[in-house]
């Protein structure tokens, strides 16, 4: 699978990042969420050129399984959101 992405309109990618910012302290209030980021969407593990606000989850859970308020909005201001199974980051203290 390639990495690679080509970013077909940069003002899409101006307007995730300020989604993602404006919205961030609401998508961590989501159970499980552990991170979020501006980065092209996936559908069924195969990224696109869309990009989104990704939130990363210890696991993905079905939206019916979850309450009403715990459920991320498919669009921000526009943008399209999504999420992804992630494990937590954990940030190791650099000794130099």
């Amino acid at each position: 699978m390639s990495r690679n992405c080509i970013v077909k309109e940069p003002k899409t990618l101006d307007k995730v990042i300020e989604a993602d910012g404006i919205h961030e302290d609401q998508a961590f209030k989501i159970p499980g969420v552990n991170a979020i980021s501006g980065r092209p969407k996936a559908t069924r593990a195969t990224r696109t050129t869309e990009f989104a606000v990704v939130a990363h989850a210890a696991e993905e859970i079905p939206a019916s399984e979850l309450k009403p308020n715990d459920v991320m909005s498919p669009t921000i201001d526009g943008v399209g959101t999504d999420v992804v199974a992630a494990a937590a980051l954990v940030f190791l203290q650099s000794t130099v």
